[in-house]
C-alpha cells in the first residue's frame, strides 16, 4: 500500500472516529464531573424544543418529586428550564457521590445512566447538593429534600439542591436508570 493511500483511509478512520464520538453526545448541557467543564448548564431554546421532558409534579406536601421511573426525563427537565424551577422545592433518591476537583470537594447525589446508549457509555445523573450535616459514605443511598438553585463558578452556571433534610435509606432504589 503507497504512503499517500495508507494516509488518506488514517484520516478517514479518525475522521469517522471523532464523528461518532461527537455525534453521539447528550443534548443536557450540564456540569460534567470529570474536569467540571460546561457551558452556561442552559440549553438553547431550540435544544429545549427537541428534548422531550417529564414535568415534576407536586407532592401533597408541596414539594416537587423526582420519580424513580421518570428520573432522567424530570432532570432534563429541570436542567433544561432551570428558570421555571428554581426556589422550588425537590426530593429525589440517589447515591452519594464525592468528587475533587482542583482541591475542592464537591458532593452530589446521583443515579448512573448513558450518556448515549447508541454507545453504551454510561455516566451519571442528579444533582450536586450543599448539606451542612454529616455526610454519609460515597455509595450510600438516600433521600434529599432540598431548594433548588444556582450558583456562578469560573463563568459557569451550576445547578444545586440546597438541601434541607438528608435521609439515609435501607431500601435501594434503581441505581441505573433510562428514563
Amino acid at each position: 500500500m503507497s504512503g499517500c493511500r495508507f494516509k488518506k483511509i488514517l484520516f478517514l478512520v479518525i475522521g469517522l472516529v471523532i464523528v461518532l464520538i461527537t455525534g453521539c453526545q447528550s443534548n443536557i448541557n450540564e456540569k460534567t464531573l470529570e474536569g467540571r467543564e460546561t457551558d452556561s448548564g442552559l440549553l438553547t431554546e431550540e435544544e429545549s424544543n427537541s428534548t422531550e421532558t417529564e414535568p415534576l409534579k407536586e407532592a401533597k406536601d408541596g414539594v416537587l418529586e423526582i420519580e424513580e421511573d421518570k428520573f432522567v426525563s424530570q432532570m432534563e427537565e429541570i436542567y433544561n428550564y432551570s428558570d421555571k424551577y428554581l426556589g422550588e422545592t425537590v426530593r429525589y433518591q440517589g447515591y452519594i457521590f464525592l468528587e475533587k476537583y482542583e482541591g475542592k470537594d464537591y458532593l452530589y447525589v446521583v443515579r448512573n445512566t448513558y450518556v448515549c446508549e447508541c454507545a453504551e457509555e454510561e455516566s451519571v445523573v442528579g444533582f450536586e447538593i450543599a448539606w451542612e450535616g454529616d455526610i454519609p459514605e460515597e455509595g450510600t443511598w438516600v433521600e434529599v429534600t432540598g431548594v433548588l438553585d444556582s450558583y456562578v463558578e469560573e463563568e459557569n452556571e451550576y445547578i444545586l439542591v440546597r438541601v434541607s433534610n438528608l435521609d439515609v435509606k435501607d431500601e435501594i432504589g434503581k441505581t441505573f436508570v433510562t428514563e
